[in-house]
């Protein structure tokens, strides 16, 4: 661990990255809903929204690590109605326990930009200063162009 590195912030997306998906739909296993649908889902079951998904352990494994080298960490996750972030908190309380100071939400991904900026600039730090860690390619692209560190999954999962 190397403490003269200066605090960085690292945001960690859900569905896909720290969550893989997996929810019934009354009749078998799905990997989720339509929007419509996943609205109702999530109206229904509440913070048991996510009791069946299970973490994506090498991402586990890096927000630890990126802990103790003395970031902080955040879960970043888009929700397009505030009734999906009870499960969401939920499972991050039962599968990442004390590894992620808050969870922020934002209505749409180009949004995640502007919650890492103002989480930034409480702490006195700037864009360059956080990574995104996200399974969405364009989502990483964009906020890539302002600064923004970007770790897609497929980089912690793989050999390489």
């Amino acid at each position: 661990m190397n403490n003269t590195v200066s605090p960085r912030l690292v945001f960690f997306d859900v569905d896909g990255t720290l969550s893989a998906p997996s929810f019934h739909d009354g009749s078998r296993l799905v990997i989720g809903f339509p929007e419509e649908s996943w609205h109702d889902f999530c109206a229904l079951r509440g913070e048991n929204s996510y009791d069946l998904c299970k973490p994506v352990l090498p991402v586990k494994r890096y927000a630890a690590r990126r802990k103790e080298e003395g970031a902080l960490l955040y879960v970043l996750t888009t929700c397009s109605e505030d009734v999906e972030v009870p499960g969401k908190q939920r499972f991050i309380q039962r599968c990442y326990p004390g590894l992620f100071e808050e969870l922020l939400h934002v209505k749409s991904d180009k949004e995640k930009l502007t919650a890492m900026e103002e989480t930034a600039r409480r702490h006195g730090l700037t864009l360059a200063d956080c990574e995104l860690v996200e399974d969405t390619y364009a989502t990483l692209l964009y906020v890539m162009g302002f600064g923004v560190t970007p770790t897609h999954l497929s980089l912690l999962v793989s050999d390489l």
